[in-house]
């Protein structure tokens, strides 16, 4: 099935209604567009009759950042950054061009999927704006987060333009603790970047493009969520996600380590940059619990979402054991595709597996990688496996 881009901006309106008038309705939308549109199986990752069509593109624009905060995989205390400068990486030394990244977008359009740009910080590329238009131009979704601080007010007019676009702005709690974690008046600039983006779409009598606030749960601000929750609520933004830490402890790392040298042959550092041996104590978890508690409890104007939606002792399940997860196994080879800032396209976002390689887009068609052994063996493994040793906590299926 092809929805046409009328089709898309009648679905991305009413799944921004749904957020609106109730999350757990929209929830179920998207699960419903997963499995209808998609031809995908979700509960046992399989085609139905086919190879599934490509159902998300993440294209890391780059992973360069003007900000070092202090919890980033890439930046952060654990981060692998600097080692990659060290070692002159592709990912910092061959970055793809415009035309490259441009191609990309060429060669999935036909399969209409949701096109996701990431970083790093994607506004450190002046191309990156071209890229969303881009996008745009073929009647794609398009979805991008920032830390806002790069946002002008000419790129902000440019970025008002974008009918299709879903822009979410990463607030690390009240301006106190989210100038602690990504450094002395950053909170203002990402606000005020917010706030010029909402006037403009006043303005304009429009509402688009959606605009997201996403909070990392953190020691600096789990005491402070309800509040933080109520701040942004008179804003006027689309949705508000609380998201729970990705992590895993060095036991785990270190299996999970062990178990992609065997499966696959590789060395594989990836996943200990999600190293937290104890993410928190019992009494932050215990605080933690009321927050999520009274958020569920409160009627906000902006719908609010907890990923993963954690209750109760889940809280505590969640980050007391690494290996608990409210997934039962991974599908993402299914319906998902990584192009890494020097081309590299693999299935794992976010450093879990960072090793295991399709190809490259500078040498081979993406569909070739999509429907080649090596991604069918990834898929083969995924299915006996249901989860990688350290894949428990991944954003991309911790969704409920």
């Amino acid at each position: 099935m092809v929805i046409g881009r009328r089709g898309i901006r009648a679905y991305v309106a009413l799944e921004r209604y749904a957020y609106r008038l109730n999350p757990s309705l929209a929830d179920l939308l998207l699960r419903a567009k997963n499995w209808y549109i998609r031809g995908v199986d979700l509960e046992n990752g399989r085609p139905y009759g086919k190879l599934p069509r490509i159902k998300d593109v993440n294209i890391e624009v780059t992973i360069r950042c003007n900000l070092r905060c202090k919890m980033c995989w890439w930046w952060g205390e654990n981060g692998v950054g600097p080692k990659l400068i060290e070692e002159k990486s592709p990912l910092i030394t061959q970055e793809m061009s415009l035309e490259t990244m441009k191609s990309v977008i060429d060669q999935v359009a036909k399969y209409r999927p949701g096109i996701y740009l990431s970083g790093g910080e994607p506004f450190i590329r002046g191309e990156t704006i071209e890229l969303l238009e881009y996008a745009e131009e073929k009647g794609l979704p398009i979805g991008l987060t920032t830390n806002g601080t790069l946002i002008t007010d000419e790129l902000a007019r440019r970025l008002c333009r974008l009918k299709n676009l879903s822009l979410t702005f990463s607030v690390d709690g009240l301006k106190d603790a989210h100038d602690e974690i990504r450094g002395k008046g950053n909170y203002d600039k990402t606000i005020g970047a917010l706030k010029m983006l909402l006037e403009y779409r006043k303005a304009n009598k429009q509402n688009w493009p959606a605009l997201y606030v996403n909070t990392t749960v953190s020691h600096q601000n789990l005491r402070d969520l309800v509040r933080l929750v109520k701040e942004l609520d008179g804003l006027g933004l689309d949705k508000i996600t609380i998201q729970n830490l990705w992590w895993t402890d060095k036991r785990t790392a270190d299996e999970h380590f062990d178990f992609l040298r065997k499966a696959f042959g590789i060395v594989d550092f990836g996943a200990y940059s999600h190293v937290l041996d104890e993410p928190f104590s019992d009494e932050e978890l215990a605080t933690l619990e009321s927050q999520f508690d009274t958020i569920y409890r409160t009627s906000f104007k902006t719908p609010v979402r907890i990923i993963p939606r954690l209750h109760g002792e889940s809280v505590f399940k969640y980050y007391k054991d690494p290996k608990f997860s409210k997934a039962k196994k991974c599908v993402v080879s299914y319906t998902s595709i990584v192009v890494r800032a020097n081309g590299d396209v693999m299935f794992c976002p976010d450093g879990w597996i960072n090793e295991f390689r399709l190809g490259n887009v500078k040498q081979t068609p993406i569909e070739d990688m999509w429907n080649g052994e090596k991604a069918w063996q990834f898929r083969r493994l995924q299915d006996e496996r249901k989860l990688f040793p350290a894949c428990a906590k991944c954003c991309r299926i911790n969704q409920e």
